[in-house]
């Protein structure tokens, strides 16, 4: 006799297969997302914690992100990506790159490494 559970994939292990749907307005479904996010999970595995008043899962997938920081990082990707256009135009033209533009374009490559890890919650 083999066991066959030890090649099984972990979607073929699962044991929730039941999917159980409900309507909620704009305004329930973004606080639900605020307060699974301010738990540190997932929506579903929120709501299921909430609704079988069960403790929370001790894996928890994601890490909350401030919004605040992953605003200034798409800011701060938008000049990045400004910056290494503006050095590709000028290199495909001939022209002189100054060490400014590649110091700002490091710059703008540090503070954007910087945001992703306050993100994130850590320190570079």
């Amino acid at each position: 006799m083999t066991d066959t559970t030890a090649s099984r994939s972990g979607t073929e292990t699962r044991q929730r297969g039941k999917l159980l749907q409900i309507r909620v307005t704009a305004d329930e479904l973004a606080e639900i997302e605020r307060q699974a996010e301010r738990a540190e999970l997932t929506p579903a595995s929120y709501a299921r914690s909430v609704l079988l008043s069960a403790p929370a899962p001790r894996a928890r997938r994601r890490p909350a992100v401030e919004r605040q920081e992953v605003a200034r990082l798409l800011g701060e990707l938008g000049k990045v990506g400004s910056n290494l256009n503006q050095i590709a135009h000028r290199l495909h033209t001939g022209q002189a790159i100054g060490s400014n533009s590649l110091a700002a374009a490091l710059d703008d490559v540090r503070a954007m490494r910087d945001a992703c890890l306050a993100a994130l919650g850590r320190k570079g």
